[in-house]
């Protein structure tokens, strides 16, 4: 009974954890779409990662360039957000027609640049495929410390998003679990609307039926602010309420799939 009891609060909180990460990953996309943050991002990489005159030299390239966000008119006013290996390899190692000797190729490039590719590329090269292929390797290793870091920028802005949603929202995780382990009526409904929620986001948690789905959820949610509850709050109530919205904050920067795949693992045999 008491296993039961716990795991009908997990699948509560579960649920509310998923409600809230659908609309934590809405929204910060749209801030990271407005600000540009995935190609400020990289732009600082390739500042860090590149010689000044050899990213000088790759941001100049038409190729890169036209990887940039465009307007309505079809002109690129934006630094790409993302770079193809292959593609960065070929603006810093461009055709020469009348040579593949790698020797020769940087003969005939500015001298301010033959250091820095020297340095990139490395020794033992002959030709300038090989030399691509080096500088493709490269930046495959560099581009995955690169997506690590913006992992981490996004999961930090889906926490502050998250923690004002959940003021907002007043979803308070140890609150709702008091309330989901007092009230077995809670509980039940909590479990029918996870059910519900699981069946219309499991294909797609961002196609249009699991978004569709997200208003009637948020009816059932024992979510809101209750006036008279707050006026009896004291000091160790408001510290249990911060902690509780700190902790939703934290679990809606975790992803709905990271939700629906514990929702999946814990939901009672029979339910199909």
């Amino acid at each position: 009974m008491l296993d039961s009891r716990i795991l009908e609060v997990g699948i509560g909180l579960v649920t509310v954890y998923i409600f809230m990460s659908l609309i934590v990953t809405q929204v910060a996309e749209l801030v990271a779409s407005a600000l540009a943050s995935r190609a400020v991002h990289l732009s600082k990489a390739l500042d860090t990662l590149l010689d000044p005159k050899l990213n000088q030299a790759l941001q100049d390239s038409p190729l890169i360039k036209s990887l940039g966000v465009k307007r309505w008119l079809g002109r690129a006013d934006r630094k790409p957000s993302y770079i193809p290996s292959i593609a960065l390899a070929r603006a810093l190692v461009e055709d020469l027609p009348e040579t593949k000797d790698w020797k020769t190729w940087l003969d005939k490039v500015p001298e301010e640049l033959r250091k820095p590719l020297t340095n990139l590329v490395g020794g033992a090269v002959t030709t300038v495929d090989e030399a691509r292929d080096r500088l493709k390797a490269w930046f495959d290793m560099a581009m995955e410390r690169v997506s690590a870091s913006y992992k981490r920028h996004t999961q930090l802005v889906g926490m502050l998003v998250g923690l004002v949603l959940a003021a907002v929202l007043n979803a308070d995780t140890v609150g709702l679990a008091r309330r989901l382990w007092a009230d077995p009526a809670l509980r039940k409904a909590a479990a029918e609307v996870a059910e519900t929620q699981f069946r219309a986001c499991e294909a797609d948690p961002h196609g249009e039926v699991c978004q569709g789905n997200l208003g009637a959820v948020r009816a059932d949610l024992p979510l809101g602010w209750d006036m008279v509850d707050v006026q009896h709050l004291g000091c160790a109530g408001w510290a249990s309420k911060l902690l509780g919205l700190l902790l939703t904050a934290f679990a809606a920067s975790l992803g709905a799939p990271f939700w629906f795949d514990l929702l999946k693992r814990v939901r009672k045999p029979g339910t199909t």
